[in-house]
């Protein structure tokens, strides 16, 4: 999750760094789509880079309301986690199962629910990405 955010440092090429795109009334439909499709931009802002292409890639990028927390949630730590609030996840779950270099290599592994294992091998000079 991103810490302090620095507004100079966000190109999105000739629009200013903090933008609304929507300047008109929006029906209630065209409201919740637009919901939708800022939420997946934000999914995507704090992932981290290699789960955000692995997810375009594949097309795993569907967004669903997150009504109980997440596996793992510590609410000690976290605080409460409160139902009422609009939070929002990935429909599948991807979990890092392995991140190592090999050869100026950098070889991650995903485990993506339901869709199997996958690896993204990365140099400098090459992109490769294949299922396990």
């Amino acid at each position: 999750m991103p810490g302090v955010i620095d507004p100079e440092t966000m190109a999105v090429g000739g629009a200013p760094t903090i933008w609304w795109p929507v300047e008109v009334e929006l029906t209630e439909p065209q409201r919740l789509e637009e919901i939708e499709r800022q939420t997946l931009a934000g999914l995507l802002w704090v992932a981290p880079v290699p789960e955000s292409i692995l997810r375009l890639l594949l097309g795993e990028t569907e967004v669903v309301r997150a009504i109980d927390p997440p596996e793992g949630y510590d609410a000690d730590t976290q605080g409460e986690w409160d139902s009422d609030r609009a939070t929002f996840a990935f429909r599948r779950p991807l979990h890092l199962e392995a991140d190592r270099e090999e050869d100026s290599r950098r070889v991650l592994e995903y485990a993506l629910e339901g869709a199997g294992h996958w690896r993204m091998v990365i140099s400098p000079e090459q992109f490769s990405l294949s299922r396990i």
